[in-house]
């Protein structure tokens, strides 16, 4: 039969084992919790909307801008394609012959 020692011994030692699984069981839960929240984090940043973009904006108005531009170039294409007649015209009535 074990001796009152022998016994004391070896409830110690049971109760430093029962406190180091208490300690460590604690520890895994705080890291459960940790690892919890930085996956609840994960998450939010995965299904969060992405942001408004301007780009289909500017976009826009870029081509608008190329649209006006186009319109100004044909217009000074016409303009020069009739300024041949004009300055025509003019040396036409400055030297008075209107043929």
């Amino acid at each position: 039969m074990p001796t009152s020692e022998t016994l004391d011994k070896k409830l110690e030692e049971l109760q430093t084992s029962l406190d180091l699984l208490t300690r460590g069981f604690g520890m895994m839960a705080e890291v459960l919790a940790t690892h919890s929240e930085m996956l609840g984090e994960v998450l939010a940043a995965v299904s969060a909307d992405p942001p408004e973009s301007t780009l289909n904006d500017t976009l826009e108005e870029i081509a608008e801008a190329i649209v006006q531009q186009t319109v100004a170039i044909k217009a000074i294409g016409t303009t020069l394609d009739n300024l041949d007649t004009g300055i025509e015209a003019a040396v036409r009535r400055g030297t008075g012959n209107q043929e």
